[in-house]
């Protein structure tokens, strides 16, 4: 018995799909753009890129005289308003070692201060006390010893 081929078309029913075009999300990370101002997605991109020098493509830097200090940088661009900088991470305690300084010198400068305004005034004194002594002499009533 020879075998029919029945060529059957079956109809699918067309789905509605609604095109939205899409807009590719900003590459990077979310952090604080110094220019915007505001905390925005910031893409990494090499620091050559932005300080436009052909030895900076190492991430990884190193202070001559202080080997304890050691830092990373990136190249970051804004996706907001394309402004270009530089960020560097270091050892958290070395912020805090910067907090702790800057407090120091902060009361150092105070101290220095009081000490300029306190020694002016003594000057002011000693000038007085000098005026003084020489119109004693210029009278003739002092009498050196």
């Amino acid at each position: 018995m020879p075998r029919l081929k029945v060529k059957t078309k079956i109809k699918r029913p067309r789905l509605k799909v609604k095109t939205k075009i899409k807009r590719s999300k900003p590459k990077g990370t979310k952090m604080f753009c110094p220019s915007c101002e505001e905390h925005r997605k910031c893409e990494a991109v090499s620091v050559a890129k932005i300080s436009c020098k052909t030895d900076d493509y190492e991430q990884r830097k190193y202070i001559d005289k202080h080997d304890d200090i050691k830092i990373f940088q990136r190249g970051r661009i804004c996706s907001r308003c394309q402004h270009e900088f530089i960020t560097y991470e270091v050892d958290s305690d070395l912020i805090w070692e910067l907090v702790e300084l800057r407090e120091s010198l902060s009361k150092i400068k105070q101290h220095a201060e009081k000490y300029k305004s306190e020694s002016n005034k003594a000057s002011k004194s000693l000038s007085k006390l000098s005026n003084s002594l020489n119109i004693l002499q210029a009278l003739k009533i002092y009498k050196s010893s």
